[in-house]
């Protein structure tokens, strides 16, 4: 198994920090264009998932890397956006799925 080089793993820290920057934004200014290179997180991230699962990265592997977080942060997310503890699930369980 190849440890991932240092350009992917900056991608996916910089797409980390867009994340938050997108949810910091959608708190304090929801209706503003600062918001746009945040949304472009999701479909990056799900074609990163898409391109390691296609070249054999075993899918139990990123089940018990994602799942301890998203059960972690399914509260937060829930709190943050006022929805009930368990439903709609928080976008990791959508990688999960």
């Amino acid at each position: 198994m190849r440890t991932p080089s240092l350009p992917l793993e900056g991608l996916k820290w910089g797409m980390a920090a867009l994340m938050v920057f997108d949810h910091v934004a959608f708190i304090f200014f929801p209706d503003t264009l600062l918001r746009i290179p945040g949304r472009l997180v999701w479909p990056m991230f799900a074609a990163l998932m898409a391109r390691q699962l296609s070249q054999g990265y075993p899918p139990e592997r990123y089940v018990k890397r994602l799942l301890p977080f998203a059960l972690l942060a399914q509260p937060f997310y829930a709190l943050a956006f006022g929805f009930p503890l368990l439903f709609p699930l928080n976008v990791l369980f959508t990688l999960l799925s």
